[in-house]
């Protein structure tokens, strides 16, 4: 009889890397919750190791309207993975409408025109976008660029005088710098057991029938043959599709919600919306893709972005187009201060809030044009011009008369 003790071991999704995969998805992530489960799922199996072999890493595919947030989703994947949003590989389904547009995803076959540079020099020759060089680039860019981050680091750490006055500092500097180092070797293994990548298919709903059997074979098989003979390995890459598919009649629905053509926003009338919303996209997806594709993605890979509602619209302002303006203008030389009241915020989300066709996207161009451009002008004039000075508050607020926005400056 076996006497040893065991302890329950804890299947719950949470520890220090979710909270970190957590927040930084909150952070640039407004709404879209099945999507950011969908990615936070990704990245633990890759931290825990258990990815198929023979198949993708992971798959997402993002549907719904323009301006909700699905190639932002996949910049964040990048952003965690690799420090860098453009670490990826981007396929866009537009200029691989025609089947002869093939040749730039797997190659030309040897002996026909393109497969090498004028010179005749097959090491010149340009990789095929799917070739394993042109995956691995980005993050390999990424990592390289990091390293050197880090590194440089270290260095200023070990630059430091040993302070044996206060051995409690010298310690946090060494631990500091252990920690450091360990990053940075953890980074090398990763490049030498494989690299990670992510590869994006955007607009994939308009690519040409034979450039979405490639993909149907990089999903069966994590693989894809190139026409020279060489084998791109998938299997430690995240594929992940965006498209536009059905965003009329998701706006619709939308648009029908906020009217009042729905029951309750939250409980059964959501969850009723939702499985509606992605009837709506799997049956479109169908006709675009073809039942093999669809159903190799699988419908728990398939998540439907809704679109915005006003409220989200405030808040990505906030968290995203605001932070950006203020992260710009804080290290300008006259080192003001600039307060943005919630009138004006409103007014921005309520013109971006009656084109839901540009959706979060409008919010960042309507905070350049209203605030950043006219506050150019201010900032090149002298004071007694009706520039500011240095160390000034600067008020954003809203003209009740003109509904427009103003500038003030406390005397």
């Amino acid at each position: 009889m076996n006497d040893r003790k065991r302890r329950i071991l804890n299947a719950s999704p949470d520890g220090k890397n979710v909270k970190k995969y957590k927040a930084t998805l909150d952070r640039y992530i407004v709404s879209q919750e099945r999507a950011k489960k969908k990615i936070l799922e990704i990245l633990l199996r890759k931290d825990a190791g258990v990815s198929a072999s023979d198949k993708p890493l992971g798959i997402i595919a993002l549907f719904g309207p323009s301006g909700v947030g699905k190639t932002e989703l996949v910049k964040t994947l990048a952003r965690i993975w690799f420090d860098d949003p453009l670490a990826l590989t981007l396929i866009e389904g537009q200029n691989f409408k025609e089947r002869h547009e093939l040749s730039a995803l797997l190659g030309s076959p040897p002996g026909y025109i393109g497969f090498d540079d004028a010179s005749g020099d097959p090491a010149k020759r340009s990789p095929a976008l799917l070739s394993q060089a042109k995956i691995d680039q980005p993050g390999k860019r990424a990592f390289a660029a990091k390293v050197s981050k880090l590194e440089q680091e270290v260095a200023k750490l070990e630059a430091l005088p040993i302070n044996k006055g206060n051995a409690l500092k010298d310690a946090f500097v060494r631990s500091e710098a252990d920690a450091l180092r360990q990053e940075i070797a953890e980074i090398k293994s990763c490049l030498r057991d494989g690299m990670l990548s992510i590869v994006l298919f955007d607009e994939a709903e308009k690519m040409h029938p034979d450039v979405l059997q490639v993909l149907l074979s990089i999903l069966n098989e994590g693989r894809a043959v190139l026409k020279n003979g060489e084998v791109t390995d998938f299997t430690r890459t995240v594929i992940c599709l965006t498209g536009n598919v059905a965003h009329k009649e998701l706006s619709k629905m939308a648009c029908d919600t906020q009217l009042g053509f729905h029951a309750s926003n939250s409980g059964k009338g959501k969850r009723d919306k939702n499985k509606e919303a992605f009837k709506v996209v799997t049956s479109a997806l169908k006709k675009a893709f073809g039942a093999p594709l669809l159903g190799r993605i699988g419908d728990k890979n398939i998540i439907v972005c809704q679109p915005l509602t006003y409220d989200e619209m405030v808040n990505i302002l906030d968290a995203r187009a605001i932070r950006e303006l203020l992260e710009k203008l804080a290290k300008h030389p006259k080192k003001f201060t600039l307060v943005i009241d919630e009138a004006a915020k409103k007014r921005i989300a309520n013109e971006c809030f009656r084109n839901p066709d540009l959706g979060a996207r409008a919010l960042s161009n309507l905070v350049e044009e209203w605030i950043l451009r006219p506050l150019t002008f201010i900032l090149a004039k002298a004071e007694d011009e009706g520039g500011i000075a240095v160390g000034s508050k600067v008020f954003v607020v809203l003209e009740e008369s003109t509904q427009k926005i103003i500038f003030e400056c406390e005397e």
